[in-house]
């Protein structure tokens, strides 16, 4: 069920495979829900997905579960189907900027007979959902890396890739700039970041030529976007390892 990372070959024969017009549609089973995706749209939300779900339902263990829970950045939503599957929300909001995206999530609705629980949208951040809308959580597992290396063996394969690239941490400055408008009061926030006490990441964890090379570290830049935004920093938790020993950690705020 669960797969670390995939070597280059395979990251090279999926690509190649989405060029050619051999994409096709595959599906996850994840406690009672299949979850319907294009391979080159898992961004590692399959293997972040149960370790996710653990620390969110220990994180509420002691106060009332969210009604509502939003993925932001959700791809086909295994994360954000995971959580609704264990029981931890009511209401599971979506959204993701890539429509092929979306329509893998539109199957998961429908062959899941989830209609009633989940509301999605095609959006560039927050753009396209009702100003209206608020969440009790927002999660998310958004493009991680900063400037990928030239000089590292996949930065040819993943340089145009939207799901690890955020440059110049554009995606995540405009996510905290307008999150607190779409929270609930005490509503809070997990956002799944790769190494980030760290200005530079290694990929393998042993590879001496760094993968992601940011000029400070992540974590100093996204408290000051989070109090910037108007929402109260509280910790960063790491919560899982992916391949080669890269960590992840949760960054957890909160509108008061």
């Amino acid at each position: 069920m669960e797969k670390e990372c995939f070597d280059s070959a395979e990251i090279t024969d999926y690509l190649n495979g989405r060029k050619n017009g051999e994409r096709k549609i595959l599906k996850w089973n994840y406690n009672g829900i299949e979850i319907f995706y294009y391979e080159d749209l898992d961004g590692g939300g399959q293997f972040l997905a149960k370790p996710f779900s653990d620390f969110v339902a220990k994180y509420y263990e002691e106060q009332g579960l969210p009604e509502s829970i939003f993925e932001w950045c959700s791809g086909p939503a295994f994360i954000g189907f995971a959580l609704l599957a264990d029981g931890l929300c009511e209401h599971l909001y979506l959204a993701d900027i890539n429509p092929a995206a979306i329509e893998c999530i539109k199957m998961t609705v429908e062959k899941n007979s989830l209609s009633e629980k989940v509301t999605f949208f095609v959006s560039d951040n927050f753009k396209s959902i009702p100003e209206n809308t608020a969440f009790d959580l927002i999660v998310s597992n958004p493009p991680n890396y900063f400037s990928l290396n030239p000089d590292h063996v996949f930065y040819k394969i993943f340089k145009d890739d939207i799901k690890p690239n955020d440059p110049e941490w554009r995606i995540h400055k405009e996510f905290y700039s307008n999150a607190a408008g779409f929270l609930n009061k005490g509503g809070n926030i997990m956002i799944s970041e790769v190494e980030p006490h760290k200005k530079e990441v290694f990929i393998p964890y042993d590879n001496p030529v760094p993968f992601d090379i940011r000029d400070e570290v992540p974590v100093d830049v996204f408290r000051k976007m989070i109090e910037d935004g108007g929402l109260r920093y509280v910790d960063t938790v790491y919560f899982t390892s992916i391949g080669g020993g890269v960590e992840e950690h949760l960054m957890i705020s909160q509108k008061e």
